[in-house]
């Protein structure tokens, strides 16, 4: 099971996931590396719901490593070079990272991701009460035990990440109460 909670202020959107992993494996530690092939969880949003298609994704593994890229025109158009700055991560693991003779028990990673990298595109930065944004939140990964699964599934046969029709929807909202 993974859960995961999202939280925003004038400068960021924060996003927490917990992991459960029985064995977690990560072996990615560069930026812009391969952390699909590790146990990682996803962010994939487009800022601008008139332009749906237009999106970004940010996929961290269990190591803080991550990849993020932007995709103008849909899936087919990514565009690799593009680097988010600023970007926070933080993780820590409750198990052994590599070891598939033990059993572990789950991970956690939270991201601050800045708003500023998206001000060409988003139609408020920083997002206003009731701005929606398409999202999707998505888990991966793993050499021992495989795992795919969305927040907001995919209408494909075999899952299916980039596919930004299928996005969720999220709306901005103020706190109602102090922390």
């Amino acid at each position: 099971q993974t859960v995961s909670k999202m939280l925003w202020d004038d400068d960021h959107l924060y996003v927490f996931f917990i992991v459960e992993d029985a064995h977690i494996w990560a072996e990615q530690t560069q930026r812009d590396s391969a952390v699909f092939k590790d146990d990682c969880v996803e962010v994939f949003f487009a800022p601008d719901p008139d332009k749906p298609l237009s999106y970004f994704n940010i996929e961290m593994n269990v190591r803080g490593a991550f990849l993020d890229q932007f995709h103008p025109q849909g899936p087919q158009s990514s565009t690799s070079e593009w680097n988010g700055q600023g970007i926070q991560i933080a993780t820590n693991i409750v198990g052994t990272l590599n070891d598939d003779s033990d059993t572990d028990q789950y991970w956690i990673l939270e991201a601050a991701i800045p708003f500023s990298n998206f001000t060409n595109i988003a139609k408020n930065t920083p997002p206003k009460p009731r701005d929606i944004w398409h999202l999707n939140l998505n888990r991966l990964g793993g050499k021992t035990n495989r795992q795919y699964s969305q927040w907001s599934p995919s209408q494909t046969p075999k899952p299916q990440f980039h596919a930004p029709q299928d996005f969720g929807r999220v709306t901005f909202v103020e706190a109602e109460s102090p922390f």
